[in-house]
């Protein structure tokens, strides 16, 4: 209902500035147009009055009939204002009942819980004074089993202890011997690069005593083949000398007991700086 009032008085706005645009437009024909225009230029002063209160009624009729839907617009507003805050008032009102409705009924449940609770409570005190027999034979029978287990986990747990302390001495054994070879070890591996030094020193040497006894040998072929060509020039000599002293004996005896000296002699040179030549080898 509000809501097609409020939409009537737009419609009826909206009519009234129609009105208002249509009423300063002129208002005559053509034709009439044309008879005003001569009787104005016959007297034009009358109907220029004319005019200007046509226009002023116009313009007042407009601006009650505005004024009139403002105020049923203001009243509409205020009345649509009105009810609505007692809509909402009276939802308040309800929203406050239910809610106290609800205290009620929670207050009402918290008293039936606590009502429940101590029969509960009451009815499990029954039930335990009636039972105490049955279940202080159970929690015996049950106390016996845990006491044995109890037991039984204790030699065990003496068991493990035992194991346990043998496992240490176990392992501080072998700490000691892993320490113990460690510092074998490391002297063996000292001792390992001593002797490697002593290798390396000891290769150089046998590297050097190789190299002079290479040279060595070269010298001793180098004399023994000097030797064999001096001892065959030496031979060849002899033979040479033997034939042409033959030969001279032939000649002159005389002369024969002297060259035989001097044959002993040569022979004697010859053994003498053979064996100076091997002793020097």
């Amino acid at each position: 209902m509000e809501n097609d009032l409020l939409r009537k008085l737009r419609e009826n706005m909206k009519c009234l500035q129609k009105e208002e645009e249509t009423s300063r437009l002129p208002l005559l024909s053509s034709t009439t147009e044309e008879w005003r225009r001569a009787e104005v230029s016959r007297c034009p002063e009358m109907h220029m009055g004319q005019d200007l209160s046509l226009k002023m009624r116009s313009h007042q009729i407009v601006q009650t009939k505005t004024e009139r839907l403002e105020v049923d617009l203001k009243r509409a507003r205020d009345q649509s204002y009105i009810k609505t805050m007692s809509k909402l008032l009276a939802e308040k009102e309800e929203l406050a009942l239910k809610i106290q409705e609800l205290i009620n009924k929670t207050l009402q449940l918290v008293k039936e819980k606590e009502e429940l609770c101590e029969e509960y409570e009451e009815k499990l005190n029954r039930k335990n004074s009636s039972d105490e027999p049955g279940q202080l034979d159970k929690l015996r029978r049950e106390n016996e089993c845990l006491s044995c287990k109890v037991q039984k986990y204790a030699g065990e747990k003496a068991e493990l202890l035992r194991e346990n302390n043998d496992l240490k001495e176990d392992l501080y054994r072998k700490v000691a011997m892993m320490s113990k070879l460690t510092l074998e070890n490391k002297e063996l591996q000292m001792k390992t690069e001593m002797l490697t030094s002593k290798n390396i020193e000891i290769s150089d040497e046998k590297e050097e005593l190789c190299r002079d006894y290479e040279e060595r040998l070269w010298r001793e072929t180098q004399l023994r083949k000097g030797c064999c060509t001096l001892l065959m020039g030496r031979e060849q000599m002899d033979q040479r000398h033997s034939s042409s002293e033959c030969k001279r004996s032939s000649e002159c005896l005389p002369n024969k007991c002297r060259h035989c000296r001097k044959q002993d002699r040569s022979s004697r040179q010859n053994e003498a700086s053979n064996d100076l030549m091997f002793s020097s080898i």
